[in-house]
C-alpha cells in the first residue's frame, strides 16, 4: 500500500504543492509516514470510522448529515468529538 501512495502522491500534490493529502487507508501510520518521507507530502491520517460515527450520530438524534455541527478530534482510529449540534440545537443540546 505504501508504494501505491507514494506513486499518487506527486499527482495528487501538482495543483497545489502545499495542500494536505489524507489517508484513509490502513496501516495508517505507516502509509502516511512512508509518504511523507519520499515525497515531502504533508499528510494526516484519519480512520474511516469518524465519518461513520458521524453518521450513526445524526441517524440517532434525527437529523441529516448537512444540518449536524460537529467538530472531532482524531489521532489514527482514535476519535474525540468535541461537540455536536445541529441548525436547531448548539452543541450542549445533544449530549
Amino acid at each position: 500500500m505504501i508504494p501505491a501512495k507514494v506513486d499518487i502522491a506527486p499527482d495528487v500534490m501538482k495543483p497545489a504543492h502545499d495542500s494536505l493529502l489524507f489517508n484513509r487507508a490502513n496501516p495508517m501510520s505507516p502509509i502516511r509516514w512512508g509518504v511523507r518521507k519520499a515525497t515531502g507530502a504533508n499528510v494526516i491520517g484519519q480512520c474511516h470510522g469518524v465519518s461513520d460515527m458521524v453518521r450513526q450520530i445524526a441517524s440517532r438524534h434525527g437529523t441529516t448529515l448537512d444540518q449536524l455541527n460537529d467538530t472531532v478530534v482524531s489521532l489514527n482510529h482514535l476519535m474525540w468529538f468535541t461537540e455536536v449540534g445541529d441548525d436547531d440545537q448548539d452543541s450542549k443540546a445533544m449530549e
